[in-house]
């Protein structure tokens, strides 16, 4: 059980490392219970690239039968201990930040009895390899024979510190100068805003700074390094309280759409239920007023 259990958070988390924080152990007992059953089993459960390490698809497809079984026991063992029950939620890493979990103490409210278990994953992730009994996916992707809910479409629109948002307040051309933050996952969005709000690039000389991932290029917005093109209303939030502000309210462009998955045939799907129609409710609440245009607005 040890070394199945140690195989698990090793596929689960990524790596030796982040399997040994995740369950509090260091990094050589993971190295040795993950040698012990592949030396149990008389085969190698990863393919192995110098210090990185990724499962064939037999060792997914354990992993996955592992999780699911150690979800089962813990729920059982909820039941037994006073009913509580545990659902696992996978959702994108800036969605669940900015805003899913501030606003999980309305969920417990209406749900006392449920715990919520937050998976973040980048976008990049092979999320498939992780058990979940609701996944919040953005994008595309969808999980065949589950049950699909829309949760919401997203409107990109810039943003930066309010004293940065007044320095352009005269139209979108006086962008020119200032620092525009993009992420690798969220690619084209920064240029489909310039190019909404009419904005040549050309001949100008314009500043970028590139990060992997969208949070960290918000973080560089908030500290106030630059302007960023960022989604609405996943940053509702951060508008409101005034850390960012949005210097051109009329112009944005779509952005990707949210959608939450459950399997309606799980034991678990009263409760994922549950949580799905609460975040489309929650959604629903936060419509954002429209319609956005996406051609520039008083110039």
């Amino acid at each position: 059980m040890k070394a199945l259990v140690a195989f698990e958070a090793v596929v689960r988390c990524g790596g030796i490392a982040q399997a040994a924080r995740d369950l509090g152990v260091t990094h050589g007992a993971i190295s040795k219970q993950v040698a012990a059953l592949e030396a149990w089993l008389g085969r190698s459960l990863f393919d192995r690239d110098g210090h990185r390490l990724r499962a064939y698809d037999e060792g997914v497809a354990l992993a996955t039968t592992v999780s699911e079984c150690l979800d089962s026991i813990a729920r059982e063992i909820g039941q037994l201990g006073g009913g509580r029950r545990t659902l696992r939620v996978l959702i994108q890493a800036t969605f669940a930040m900015r805003w899913v979990i501030p606003r999980l103490p309305e969920f417990f409210r209406l749900h006392p009895e449920v715990d919520v278990y937050i998976i973040t994953r980048q976008t990049n992730d092979d999320w498939r390899a992780t058990s979940f009994d609701v996944a919040v996916v953005r994008g595309d992707d969808t999980i065949r024979e589950w049950q699909a809910t829309p949760i919401m479409t997203e409107a990109i629109t810039l943003m930066g510190i309010p004293s940065l948002a007044a320095q352009v307040s005269c139209g979108p051309e006086a962008l020119a100068g200032h620092t525009l933050l993009c992420s690798d996952s969220r690619p084209g969005e920064m240029a489909n805003w310039l190019a909404a709000a009419g904005v040549a690039m050309k001949g100008k000389r314009w500043r970028r700074q590139c990060f992997d991932h969208f949070y960290a290029a918000l973080q560089a917005a908030i500290s106030g390094q630059g302007f960023v093109a960022g989604p609405l209303p996943v940053l509702e939030d951060e508008i409101a309280s005034g850390q960012l502000a949005i210097p051109f309210p009329g112009i944005a462009v779509p952005g990707s759409r949210h959608v939450a998955f459950h399997n309606p045939q799980a034991a678990t799907a009263a409760d994922a239920r549950h949580f799905v129609d609460w975040l489309r409710a929650i959604a629903e609440s936060r419509r954002l007023p429209g319609p956005w245009t996406t051609k520039p607005v008083g110039r």
